[in-house]
């Protein structure tokens, strides 16, 4: 089944086709990103027609019938000749169709050709053509329209760049496919890229190229676009150099990618009309390989920089900007802030497209070589939630966009990502992170309250609050959540700011909890789940564990018991946060040993050490370990009160 976008562009075009068929127009292309659906409207554009007209349809599938030029003369006149993966054709082959065409001795009266192939431009020229049809005019911005809204919520998210790389790549061609995914990289695992191509319905012989090209290389991720370096450099002008080759002996530039290489700006016709690489890349290069010199020799640092940063003026001035393109300008911009963009590199193998969506959206500025990065805001938020797992990426990613807007981007936008640093670090167990996380958070708020942005104010405050509770600040922590419930939200705010208020009060509630003001939290928490709209909140499942945990330090240890439960059932939903699973499954596995529930002994610490697992795997290392540990020791001692001899080895 379609997508419903897909379904009613199909219809639209099935209107549009029917008119053109029965109106007896010639010559009518369908192109356009078909991977979804092609097969689909050309067979319901045929059943149309069989019902609403006498003609007759003659199928000829190019990639497996020998279409013969001299043959054509002997299909019937009037009927409707379908031309489907007419790309497929071989060069000088699909010469002598298009000859066939220009004849018009030969035209056949009546007769609708209809050609059939994948690619994002028409391939015959409008003289020719009498009509044109884009099968999925998915440009970029439709393209992840469609997967928000169709299969963000069920398609792995380690496929999100390959999906999002096919799409707005990849017209069908066998070697387009095999070249993205050397030159590219963004595999996830084999069942990730699997799940992918079957989400998709991409043939079966695509997906071949892949699985093959994952058993022959074990780590294409890292020996691809690893963390940069000079030998990394050396791969970037390496593949420019075969890519220069190729643009000179290649027959089909659809096939070859090095078409994309020609507009990038990174090559030079030369005068023999052949391409070479950019002076600027080459004497770049020199500079780190001299022919005299070995590679492990000093770099000339500010050479290099220059050197790339012309590449990168360069690349700007033609405004072509492709994921090559793009390559190239993250290489310049690291060495042209002295490596401080090495870890983004990290991520860019896992999530190309995410990174080069941030670092290629630029605008060219009036006053010449000017970087704007648009929705900067909205992208760091979602590469943030792609990342927010790996603290270490997480703060280089940041720090490198710091940078990066520090030459060219505004004041806000530089304490956004001072309070997405300070966000990132707090991640980290150590307590020299918490105090500089709080000190990047601190700068932002100072600079943010000076541009009076009170939205990110309060998610600066939330941050503050977490450090604080973390560090067992209590009054500090409480402090920071009244700052931020008492700023006044409109309408017009965003929801994540909403929702940032709502965890504030739940950070309050369990401030209070914890200072022995039980009646206080209990009654900001009541109001919380009472609220309507408070069920959609993200963290509704931390709202209702703070509930649980007002019951808990009463004394009531079944309420407490049966709401750990609803929590940890609500949290479930979000399988990318195992970490915010650990909470109630350490009461859980506590009330259930202290309640002498009837279970096995083993089972009891095999609650806890399924918590102490999800801890370990979420990079997250803070207080929770300190819960898991306390929670299991009291386990074994009610095990060894029980029965002395059940007692560990080990303390």
């Amino acid at each position: 089944m379609l997508p419903e976008l897909f379904r009613e562009h199909h219809k639209k075009m099935i209107d549009d086709l029917r008119k053109a068929i029965t109106s007896y127009i010639t010559i009518i292309q369908i192109y356009g990103l078909c991977f979804v659906g092609k097969t689909e409207l050309i067979k319901q554009v045929l059943k149309v027609v069989k019902t609403e007209t006498s003609r007759e349809v003659q199928y000829f599938c190019c990639k497996t019938n020998y279409v013969d030029c001299q043959n054509l003369g002997k299909l019937k006149r009037g009927n409707i000749i379908v031309f489907d993966h007419f790309d497929t054709l071989l060069p000088t082959k699909r010469s002598e169709e298009l000859e066939f065409m220009r004849n018009s001795s030969i035209t056949f009266p009546e007769t609708t050709f209809i050609l059939v192939f994948r690619g994002l431009e028409p391939l015959l020229t409008n003289e020719l053509c009498t009509k044109e049809f884009q099968v999925l005019p998915l440009g970029k911005s439709k393209a992840r329209e469609l997967f928000d809204c169709e299969f963000s919520s069920n398609l792995p998210s380690s496929c999100e760049g390959l999906v999002n790389t096919l799409l707005d790549w990849c017209c069908g061609f066998p070697l387009m496919i095999l070249e993205l995914a050397k030159t590219l990289s963004l595999f996830p695992n084999e069942k990730g890229v699997e799940d992918c191509f079957e989400k998709f319905e991409i043939p079966d012989r695509y997906f071949k190229y892949i699985k093959g090209m994952l058993k022959r290389t074990s780590q294409p991720v890292q020996k691809l676009l690893a963390i940069l370096s000079h030998s990394d450099v050396k791969f970037s002008y390496d593949y420019l150099q075969r890519a220069a080759e190729r643009a000179n002996c290649s027959e089909n530039s659809l096939e070859n990618p090095s078409h994309v290489i020609k507009k990038s700006g990174l090559l030079i016709e030369n005068e023999d009309q052949t391409y070479s690489l950019q002076p600027v890349i080459r004497q770049a290069c020199s500079q780190l390989w001299p022919d005299n010199q070995s590679t492990s020799q000093p770099v000339n640092q500010s050479l290099v920089n220059q050197s790339f940063y012309s590449v990168r003026s360069s690349c700007l001035a033609r405004l072509n900007f492709n994921h090559m393109t793009g390559e190239i300008f993250l290489t310049a911009a690291s060495y042209f802030q002295d490596n401080k963009f090495q870890q983004v590199h990290n991520i860019l193998a896992d999530h190309k497209h995410t990174i080069l969506t941030l670092f290629g959206k630029v605008l060219h500025g009036p006053d010449g070589d000017c970087l704007y990065f648009q929705n900067l805001y909205a992208l760091c938020e979602k590469a943030g939630k792609i990342i927010s797992l790996h603290p270490n990426r997480a703060v280089s990613f940041y720090q490198c966009c710091y940078d990066m807007s520090c030459l060219f981007g505004s004041k806000g936008e530089q304490a956004f990502l001072q309070y997405k640093i300070g966000q990132s670090l707090i991640k980290h167990s150590v307590d020299r992170n918490l105090s500089k996380g709080e000190e990047f958070c601190k700068k932002a708020l100072g600079t943010l309250q000076t541009l009076k942005d009170n939205f990110k104010i309060i998610n600066v405050y939330t941050t503050l609050a977490m450090i604080s509770y973390w560090k067992g600040s209590w009054n500090d922590a409480r402090r920071y959540c009244e700052a931020a419930i008492e700023i006044e939200i409109d309408d017009r705010s965003a929801k994540e700011e909403k929702f940032a208020k709502t965890f504030c009060r739940s950070i309050l509630a369990y401030n209070y909890m914890c200072q022995g003001l039980i009646a206080k939290g209990i009654a900001i928490t009541d109001e919380l789940v009472a609220d309507p709209v408070c069920p959609s909140h993200p963290t509704f499942g931390i709202i209702i564990s703070t509930l649980a945990w007002s019951y808990y330090l009463k004394g009531y240890k079944d309420f407490a018991l049966d709401l750990y439960k609803k929590s940890l059932a609500v949290l479930k939903n979000n399988l990318l946060e195992k970490n915010r699973w650990v909470v109630p499954m350490c009461y859980i596995a506590d009330l259930e040993s202290d309640l002498k529930r009837e279970h096995s002994k083993g089972y009891f610490l095999k609650k806890i050490y399924d918590a102490e697992m999800y801890q370990k795997e979420s990079c997250i290392k803070h207080v929770n370990f300190h819960r898991i540990n306390l929670v299991k020791a009291k386990i074994h001692l009610r095990i060894f009160m029980q029965d002395p001899s059940s007692a560990p080895l080990h303390s």
